[in-house]
């Protein structure tokens, strides 16, 4: 996954996102068709499935000017957090985007489209999970939470696949 692409509904959720993006060292990039990522043509798709008013790609506001335009910082650093948590017994610093997350379900934002995408070609298809805002660490918070798990029961084996985005619908309760 190298992109997280956050979709707005209308101006006043996507400038509430933002400001609590930039405090928490984030930032939302609007104009990121500039920089030619490979999921361009699925996130207009996915623009026009939810009738989005805005999409905007987050990313780390630290982040040194010669590394390439992604959001892959923010992901390894979940995936490294639960690794530490779980199989190391260690305390890490919690993600920026667990704060970021934590943020946002303190504020008075209802809906927002939070979707995790390398590459995202056209028919492309996505897996599909809504939830509210308080439950988004818990499902990020696996092992395998950019691969989906296929079970073959003929043979009782297991594949696992990461070349499908992952859209979370999140809402306020």
């Amino acid at each position: 996954m190298d992109v997280i692409v956050l979709g707005f509904f209308n101006s006043e959720d996507a400038k509430l996102v933002e400001e609590v993006a930039i405090k928490n060292d984030l930032l939302v990039v609007w104009n990121y068709q500039q920089y030619n990522i490979d999921s361009e043509i699925g996130l207009k798709d996915m623009e026009k499935y939810y009738k989005l008013y805005r999409t905007g790609i987050l990313i780390d506001k630290n982040l040194p000017d010669e590394e390439l335009f992604s959001s892959y910082s923010l992901i390894y650093e979940v995936s490294d957090y639960f690794m530490a948590t779980e199989w190391n017994n260690e305390t890490p610093r919690n993600p920026k985007l667990y704060n970021f997350f934590d943020a946002l379900n303190e504020s008075n934002l209802k809906k927002l489209i939070v979707t995790f995408a390398d590459e995202w070609v056209e028919n492309t298809t996505v897996k599909i999970e809504s939830m509210n805002f308080g439950c988004v660490k818990s499902r990020l918070n696996s092992a395998y939470v950019w691969c989906f798990g296929y079970r073959n029961l003929a043979k009782n084996t297991e594949s696992r696949d990461d070349f499908h985005p992952l859209v979370l619908e999140l809402e306020r309760n």
